[in-house]
């Protein structure tokens, strides 16, 4: 096969590969089925779906990009910023408008995958230790949300973040839950996603400065 038909090629493989393992990851424009699956699925799933499902399909989308960077150079990398930063943005604008409790933490998967594939996307030692980072706290911040939202619409019997009140008073081991989860997964420190945001931030600034701004919104 001559150069160019290798190329194209390979060009094509990826894009479908990128596209089948993206909507496994929830990337935007690939991601409407992940809100329905995580809010309307039972909670254990939910936890599932959220701490292990996404992840595994981002490791392969990751493993896709090592073996394509030789023969594409800096293409995968870059689409996979361009699918990172676009899942963040629309996810975040979505992630204000809900008021279903499961689904708003469905958002936030979304968001924190958007920002893991942006800084595989991104590559470089720096990069990829804290998207691995953010990886592993995520997983196991976003499991915990789920178990404990889960156990939070249980008592109030509904999942609608209007009527779920008054969980420190009656239930304090899950309203507490609720309230450091939440402040855990938005980024707080001293929680390990505020590290691997930081982390993150940081690597953006000394690659691609000017994308740094999206980040900090």
């Amino acid at each position: 096969m001559r150069p160019t038909s290798i190329l194209l090629s390979w060009v094509w493989r990826s894009f479908f590969l990128l596209v089948g393992y993206g909507t496994k990851v929830g990337l935007v424009p690939l991601h409407n089925w992940l809100p329905d699956a995580h809010s309307e699925g039972p909670t254990p799933i939910s936890a599932v779906l959220s701490g292990l499902l996404l992840n595994v399909a981002l490791y392969a989308l990751v493993r896709i990009k090592m073996l394509a960077d030789p023969t594409l150079g800096a293409l995968p990398g870059e689409l996979m910023m361009g699918f990172g930063m676009l899942s963040f943005i629309v996810a975040v604008l979505f992630l204000h408008r809900q008021r279903d409790i499961k689904r708003l933490y469905s958002y936030s998967s979304i968001e924190h995958m958007g920002l893991m594939t942006f800084g595989f996307g991104i590559g470089g030692a720096l990069a990829t230790f804290a998207a691995l980072l953010h990886m592993t706290v995520h997983s196991l911040t976003k499991s915990s949300i789920f178990v404990t939202a889960g156990h939070a619409a249980y008592i109030a019997g509904t999942q609608s973040i209007d009527r779920i009140r008054g969980l420190i008073r009656s239930q304090p081991a899950v309203g507490w839950g609720l309230l450091i989860g939440t402040a855990a997964i938005a980024g707080f420190p001293p929680f390990g996603i505020f590290t691997s945001e930081f982390l993150l931030l940081v690597a953006t600034l000394r690659s691609w400065p000017w994308l740094t701004a999206p980040l900090l919104i």
